[in-house]
């Protein structure tokens, strides 16, 4: 999308540095491109950690993300705070819209808060501000690498550059879970006589449906038809409801959960077209977020449990709930 936004693109290709206009936008396309998993990242962490909607980032979430990669520089003449904030205004500025994607664009578009394709723009204005027009870098392209290696990956929160796909295939994806989640142990009905894999499901995986089919309607009534897929609000009620968060900030907190939530989600190429999708999670997110939030909940070393006479964590977790009426977390 963010392509398609003249005054960008026009911006893009007028930048300093040797190269037709056309190849200027095409580099700065490609360095993007390497580094999209940063901003990404970056993006769904002030998004989903801040005050306002999950899926958006309002002024004060990017002023936090600028402060914490020391973007401002009050020694600039082109990037102080207020450059940046003109900068976020910029970004926003939606454009006429002439065809059928530019007008679910603008009708989508919080006009307060930046998109992810928004968030692209604004780091790419912010190199410019930063560092071609002081003139220590030649190219755009330039710019932008500077920008990402000395200022935003040193200091991003760690959860914002996590690799969400290094839990999936190093503990989420294995027979051990799948046997927990299922619900079936027994080898001859975990496999047929192949020896591949089978399909059958126990009563925790029927639990599990009845979960989320339970959690997925709004909080505020209507019938599963409104919405097909759980989205944030549900997933943080439901959480409530299970007694899973600890409201003390000392264990498993809201910003957790909200964490768990994004980082269970596949990517979705495009947000606005797929925009119920991009905000909400499947059956199949769902199962990997309750997985994020079983790996975040804080629990005593095995050895202390056994210590104490639990031989695993669901006994600890068990026998504290009939102790406290709490969720398990001391």
């Amino acid at each position: 999308h963010v392509t398609n936004k003249v005054k960008f693109t026009t911006f893009v290709r007028t930048t300093p540095g040797p190269g037709s206009a056309e190849d200027k936008l095409a580099a700065v396309k490609e360095v993007m491109r390497d580094y999209y998993d940063e901003l990404e990242g970056a993006f769904r962490y002030y998004s989903v950690t801040g005050s306002g909607r999950e899926f958006s980032m309002q002024l004060n979430e990017f002023s936090d993300f600028a402060d914490a990669c020391n973007l401002p520089d009050p020694q600039s003449k082109f990037c102080k705070r207020a450059h940046i904030d003109t900068l976020f205004k910029a970004a926003n500025f939606e454009e006429k819209a002439t065809g059928k994607e530019a007008k679910l664009v603008s009708k989508l578009n919080d006009d307060n808060a930046l998109t992810r394709f928004e968030f692209v723009e604004i780091m790419v204005r912010v190199a410019d501000a930063k560092y071609l027009k002081e003139k220590t870098c030649d190219t755009l392209v330039e710019a932008i690498n500077v920008m990402f290696e000395e200022c935003i990956i040193p200091n991003l929160a760690p959860e914002a550059l996590l690799d969400v796909c290094t839990f999936r295939t190093s503990r989420l994806y294995c027979d051990d879970v799948d046997d927990v989640y299922r619900g079936v142990y027994d080898a001859q009905a975990k496999y047929d006589k192949n020896g591949y894999r089978t399909l059958e499901k126990g009563i925790q995986f029927k639990a599990l449906e009845n979960l989320y089919d339970a959690f997925r309607m709004p909080v505020g009534g209507g019938t599963i038809m409104t919405r097909k897929m759980l989205q944030m609000d549900q997933w943080m009620h439901m959480c409530g409801k299970l007694g899973l968060l600890d409201l003390d900030e000392s264990g498993f907190t809201i910003r957790e959960a909200r964490l768990c939530y994004v980082f269970g989600q596949m990517r979705t190429i495009d947000d606005f077209k797929d925009v119920v999708k991009y905000e909400s999670l499947t059956f199949t997110d769902f199962l990997e977020s309750l997985a994020r939030c079983a790996e975040a909940c804080p629990l005593p070393s095995r050895e202390v449990m056994r210590k104490e006479g639990y031989d695993s964590g669901v006994a600890y977790m068990i026998a504290i709930k009939a102790k406290t009426g709490a969720a398990g977390f001391p």
